[in-house]
């Protein structure tokens, strides 16, 4: 009997074992999906390229409407959306036509070089902004005050950390996380989640932003959501109700939200200008 107690724990500690070395060499593949783009897809998406360097190499973002006088929206995807996949989203809309918009891609997505990280999207985002006030022809202190972030899913997190480490106020937040942690333990379990070493905290960001004073989220969740629970995102309305506006879209899927209910995200974009 004690023999196989002692055969069956060795057997459990394998698989454990197992399962661990395979989220450690394989955590990026299982988080990020990135993709290039065709030279074609390119030129019909009507934007120009803003390139920059981090460490990770030299990055490709996209601007739109670099003339406009309006709010400077910083764009971030999912993580398996290339940033011009979100272009045709934002035309033909006649209260954002004065607008800017720049569409940010990860390392490894699209043109960019390197590979994508919590660190590499910060320093993606910290390196493409001196980039854009020159493209802009604006200095720093007085494109600032135009700037706005939207993303969806990762792209979420992502807006976070542009908007904690740049100082910016408004935004909307499209089926977010609390943290990737909890979403790791959601997937894998305690005490495979402590593995985790992408670790996006939506909650602590979004802390730091009521800490500072004068921010305002407009966040939109589906409650069919298949990816991210909608329980994440309601977890984070219920903790920071002076900071974030929370719209549930019924029946919403987690890829499908942007087109669900197009009306009320432009709502919300508007809200936050």
């Amino acid at each position: 009997m004690k023999s196989l107690v002692r055969h069956s724990a060795m057997f459990f500690l394998r698989v454990f074992a197992g399962l661990a070395v395979m989220l450690l060499l394989f955590q990026s593949c299982m988080i990020y999906h990135p993709r290039g783009y065709e030279e074609s897809f390119i030129k019909d998406s009507g934007v120009e390229p803003l390139r920059y360097r981090t460490s990770q190499g030299e990055q490709v973002s996209w601007i739109r409407n670099p003339g406009g006088a309006g709010m400077v929206w910083l764009v971030f995807a999912g993580n398996g959306t290339r940033a011009l996949d979100l272009v045709s989203y934002f035309k033909r809309v006649p209260d954002f036509e004065n607008d800017v918009f720049v569409h940010v891609d990860y390392p490894a997505y699209g043109e960019c070089g390197g590979r994508p990280s919590p660190a590499a999207i910060s320093e993606s985002i910290r390196n493409v902004l001196p980039t854009l006030a020159r493209r802009l022809d604006l200095k720093p202190e007085v494109l600032q005050p135009r700037l706005r972030v939207f993303g969806h899913s990762l792209g979420a997190a992502a807006a976070l950390i542009a908007m904690d480490e740049e100082h910016i106020d408004r935004g909307v937040l499209i089926a977010p996380f609390s943290s990737m942690k909890s979403m790791a333990r959601l997937r894998v379990g305690w005490p495979l989640c402590e593995l985790l070493h992408h670790r996006f905290d939506n909650e602590a960001a979004i802390s730091r932003l009521q800490a500072r004073g004068g921010c305002h989220l407009e966040v939109i969740h589906g409650t069919a959501d298949e990816v991210i629970p909608q329980a994440q995102s309601v977890a984070l309305a219920a903790k920071f109700p002076d900071v974030i506006t929370y719209h549930v879209v019924d029946g919403a899927f987690h890829n499908h939200i942007l087109t669900s209910d197009r009306d009320l995200v432009l709502k919300s974009m508007a809200a936050v200008r």
